[in-house]
Order: structure tokens, then sequence, then C-alpha cells
């Protein structure tokens, strides 16, 4: 049976506009890795090229069609053969020496679990407005880090497998949010950190579809509900393309 340090776990669903570049990013930190890195896609029953594209860079293609991001993580993750599980999104760009870096500060620190920085990627030309966003969207994260370990955005979030396993994944009752409720479970199992040296790079494009206002009110108003209520208060995120 082949052994691997990492398995990288995307979801997707009709990713053919961005799935090609994520996926490439990914294959590209893998062959400069010195470690072993399978690459799983969870496709929810995508129509479009994004299969026929993820065949070229990934070890494994699972079909699973129960809506819900959670579930495609879950499923994905019963199938790792990873000892680290990597969770990133299909419109993702990596480092290219990410899976090194990623081991040392597992290795050296004893960790758990970790969030890496996430900030727009050049492409997408971010106004100075997103830019000032995402920075103070990443010192907010490392402020309450220091607090308590927490999500807040699920893409970029690794963790142990056996610590995976040990809080039985995401939680699939929710429908936002589960990022959240995920690391705080986690980490009452080891330690857990913010990387902030570690820096993906994503499209925006649900900020953009959603407009700031209305996208940092809907994450606010379901990260309250979360602390409150342990649900989620939107039903359902719509995809954006």
């Amino acid at each position: 049976m082949d052994t691997y340090n990492f398995s990288v776990i995307v979801p997707t669903l009709h990713e053919e506009k961005t799935i090609e570049n994520s996926l490439s990013s990914i294959h590209e930190a893998r062959r400069k890795s010195k470690h072993n890195v399978e690459i799983i896609i969870v496709d929810g029953g995508s129509r479009d090229r994004t299969v026929d594209i993820a065949k070229k860079y990934t070890d494994r293609i699972l079909f699973h069609k129960k809506k819900g991001i959670a579930r495609a993580r879950n499923f994905g993750a019963i199938y790792a053969k990873g000892e680290i599980l990597t969770f990133l999104d299909a419109d993702v760009r990596v480092p290219e020496n990410f899976f090194n870096e990623l081991y040392d500060r597992f290795t050296m620190n004893n960790l758990a679990g970790a969030n890496c920085k996430v900030m727009p990627h050049a492409e997408v030309e971010p106004s100075g407005f997103e830019k000032s966003f995402y920075v103070l969207w990443h010192n907010l994260r490392r402020f309450f880090y220091n607090i308590k370990p927490c999500g807040t955005g699920d893409n970029g979030i690794v963790v142990k497998k056996d610590v995976f396993e040990k809080v039985n994944g995401f939680d699939e009752t929710l429908d936002a949010i589960e990022d959240l409720d995920f690391v705080f479970r986690a980490s009452k199992h080891g330690k857990f950190a913010y990387l902030k040296d570690i820096t993906i790079h994503e499209t925006i494009r649900r900020f953009r579809d959603m407009g700031t206002p209305r996208f940092v009110m809907v994450y606010l108003s379901n990260f309250f509900h979360y602390l409150f209520f342990r649900k989620s208060r939107v039903k359902e995120w719509d995809p954006v393309r």
C-alpha cells in the first residue's frame, strides 16, 4: 500500500474555469516536495469539463452527489491515505514550497492542525479596498487565533488525520460555518496554529458576487448564530462560478 505524508482534498462542482490553475499549482508544489502527496477530487456531479481536467493532475477522483461542502470533505477523507489532510477549494493557488513548509511546521511545532493565510491572487486584480479587507481579515484571524483557534475560512485547513477522525470530521448538519466548528472541536485534541507565513491565494469570487456589505453581514450573522445556537443561519450557500 502506498503511504503518503499529505492528502489534498478538493471538492468540485462545475469548476472548469478555475480547476486547471488550481490543480496545476498543487501538482507543481507536489513535484517540488520532499514528501509524498496525493491529490483527491470529490466531485458533486459536474456536467462541464471539471473531471476531464482533473484527471491530468489527481491520484483519485471520487463522486459524491449529496449537497454540502462538509459532506464532500468528509467523503474524501475516508479514502485519504495521508497522515496530514489538507482541505483546499477549487479556485486556490498554493506556493511551490507549500508541502515542505507545512511539514516543517507540523513536525517542529508538534501541530495537530493549522490554518493558512488566505489572500486574493493577482490575476483577479483586487482593488485597493479588497486588498485592505483581506489584510484586515488576516490580522483579525491572527488575533482571535491567539485567544481560541478558529477556522474562519475553510480554505486552507490542514489537520492530522487521526485528529480529524477523533472529532468525526466536519459537522454535516451545518450548511455554513462548519470550518469554525471543526477547528473549535479539533483544537481540543492538540495544538493548532495560524500559519501567517504560508499564504495561499484565491479568486475572491464569492466576495465579489455578494458585495462587501452583504458578504460581511452574512458571515457575521452565521458566526454569532453559531456561537449562541451552535447552528448556521443560512440553509445553503448558492454556488458562485
